[in-house]
């Protein structure tokens, strides 16, 4: 839900971007989260249906939006620093 150039710092600064294909932030949609947009838009991108896709969120409002979007599978986690490998058997479940 941030400006396209956080998001872009916060990946280079956590040396995330080789392992991204897109970067989307709150002013490439229509509307912001609590709005499912982004990962709609997200989905689209990709060309992957939303009801393939698994969501990862923290913050009350990411999860309305991640439930808003209707994906296969929404994760909820407590902060950032629980986004590591040990989500791949859940989201693969």
């Amino acid at each position: 839900n941030s400006v396209p150039a956080s998001v872009r710092g916060l990946l280079e600064n956590a040396k995330l971007t080789p392992f991204v294909d897109i970067m989307l932030g709150n002013t490439d949609v229509p509307f912001g989260k609590p709005a499912p947009d982004l990962y709609l838009k997200g989905a689209e991108l990709l060309i992957i249906p939303i009801q393939e896709c698994a969501i990862v969120e923290d913050s009350p409002v990411g999860l309305e939006a991640a439930y808003a979007a209707r994906p296969g599978k929404v994760i909820k986690v407590d902060g950032p620093y629980m986004v590591n490998k040990s989500l791949i058997p859940i989201i693969m479940s």
